[in-house]
């Protein structure tokens, strides 16, 4: 779960001053697969933490030279606060992916596209569970 800090909020409000922005009360989740515990989590992010960097800059603003060109580990932690879960728990009574597969090809597709716009990196995820529901290109 990863929080923006005061950091981004004024980096935002530099590019953006006619309609500044505090704070945001809702956090992202992001779903990594799993692993053996909270500190492997922790190794995973150090490496992989620029991708959530990019992510939420381009969320806010996609015009890349515009973006901070230094971003470490320290950066993200001053930029952003986080937390890790390792429990994701489903409390309805289908399975999330039963519903997906009544989901119709074109459906996907847009998910699919909309997922690399928003983010701007090509979504093995999304592609990976078009591929095992059955559904093709």
């Amino acid at each position: 779960m990863v929080k923006l800090q005061k950091p981004f909020f004024d980096w935002i409000n530099f590019i953006y001053p006619e309609s500044p922005v505090y704070e945001k009360e809702e956090a992202i989740i992001y779903l990594i697969r799993e692993m053996e515990s909270n500190e492997a989590i922790e190794k995973w992010l150090k490496r992989n933490f620029d991708r959530i960097f990019q992510n939420e800059l381009n969320d806010w603003h996609t015009a890349e030279e515009d973006w901070p060109q230094r971003r470490t580990f320290k950066i993200f932690q001053e930029w952003f606060s986080y937390e890790i879960h390792s429990m994701v728990l489903d409390l309805e009574e289908t399975d999330a992916s039963k519903d997906l597969k009544r989901t119709n090809k074109r459906s996907f597709q847009q998910v699919e596209g909309a997922c690399s716009v928003y983010c701007g990196i090509e979504c093995r995820s999304v592609r990976a569970l078009i591929k095992r529901l059955g559904y093709s290109k």
